[in-house]
């Protein structure tokens, strides 16, 4: 083929060559000729060294950058990956060092930044990660630690901010958080707290002194009938605005807000009461209130 063959030669080459029942590809590994070879950028640096077998690559296998810095060396086995294989920034630093097998990922695994700190490491199992894994940020600090399975993070999770602080710790099952989370500021403080069990959640969201900014539930037990309730606080810890949300085609809009004489009516009830019972009630006085200010919402969508 052709260094200037034009677009319309390529697609009548492309279509005589399926008249034969042979694809492109099949073409370009029918024209290799076995043994050892090499290729070259147009100003004659060196750009691939390696072998064939039977048209497919066979072998140690290397490439190079226009600068003639090694950029990836490997093994090939029947044309595919297999064993360990690193790739390499322009500066000489390793950036990837993984394991195959059979041309998929299949083992422990690395990867570096350009500055030579590690990135991320885990493991692989055949093209999933699957075990532990860790990230890193740029100055070395741990990012996050969890565990893969079968290509989903189960178990416990944490990760961290850069200065070494805990930022998230939570639980995942089959991929997802489940149970407890916590999140947390750069200072320490706790940032938010939640739990979620079957479609269901309840969370708090703080403030970085530590106050109270918004307590909410959440339910998505019904997929067409969503539901988002909120409590806010202000920065002196009184409650004093509470809303509903429902999910109608997937727009949130809020249908209700009660503000602080509507509030007020509702703890002077429940003041005494325990958290638990009093975010009974208070949902008990929302659906009230909107029942009677959207009596044919519930038939709307």
């Amino acid at each position: 083929m052709s260094k200037e063959m034009s677009i319309e030669d390529f697609v009548f080459f492309c279509a005589k060559l399926a008249e034969k029942g042979m694809t492109l590809d099949d073409y370009i590994k029918k024209s290799r000729t076995d043994g050892p070879f090499k290729t070259y950028y147009e100003n004659g640096q060196l750009q691939e060294e390696g072998t064939y077998k039977n048209g497919e690559r066979e072998g140690p296998y290397k490439s190079y950058c226009g600068n003639g810095q090694l950029k990836e060396e490997g093994t090939y086995k029947n044309g595919k990956k297999d064993g360990v294989y690193r790739t390499y920034y322009e500066n000489g630093q390793l950036k990837e060092e993984y394991v195959y097998k059979n041309g998929k990922k299949d083992g422990p695994f690395k990867t570096y930044y350009e500055n030579g700190r590690l990135e991320e490491e885990g493991v692989y199992k055949n093209e999933k990660k699957d075990g532990p894994f860790k990230t890193y940020y740029k100055n070395g600090q741990l990012r996050e630690k969890c565990t893969y399975k079968n290509g989903e993070k189960e178990g416990s999770y944490k990760s961290y901010h850069e200065n070494g602080q805990l930022s998230i710790e939570c639980v995942y099952k089959n991929g997802e958080w489940y149970g407890l989370y916590k999140s947390y500021f750069e200072n320490g403080q706790v940032s938010e707290e939640s739990f979620y069990d079957n479609s269901r959640s309840y969370f708090k969201l703080y403030f970085k002194n530590g106050q109270l900014d918004t307590e909410g539930m959440s339910d998505d037990s019904d997929l067409n009938d969503k539901k988002l309730y909120l409590m806010k606080y202000d920065d002196t810890g009184k409650l004093f605005k509470l809303e509903l949300y429902k999910n109608y085609h997937n727009m949130w809009r809020n249908v209700v807000s009660l503000q602080k004489q509507e509030v007020a009516k509702i703890l002077d009830e429940i003041n005494e009461q325990p958290a638990s019972s009093i975010r009974q009630r208070l949902k008990q006085a929302i659906a009230k209130d909107f029942r009677q200010t959207h009596p044919k919402s519930k038939n709307s969508r």
